[in-house]
């Protein structure tokens, strides 16, 4: 049931990305950030990355995701 909802997720606008700054330890300066990858189902709520991800690589469907994820991070 999952992976059927995971299909349709990035349409309906459930994904989402947020980045997270990637600092320098020794002289505390940005140096990046980190994309992550967020669902927010609509009737679910909040499905943790350790489960959808799974998903998502289990059912080949990480083939379709990972380059939407990339050409949005890139965009942004």
């Amino acid at each position: 049931h999952l992976e059927q909802e995971l299909r349709g997720a990035w349409d309906r606008g459930e994904l989402r990305l947020v980045y997270q700054p990637v600092f320098r330890l020794h002289d505390h300066v940005l140096v990046g950030a980190e994309a992550l990858l967020r669902w927010r189902h609509r009737e679910q709520g909040v499905i943790a990355p350790s489960v959808f991800i799974d998903v998502a690589e289990q059912s080949g469907l990480i083939e379709v995701i990972g380059p939407q994820v990339m050409r949005a991070a890139c965009g942004d």
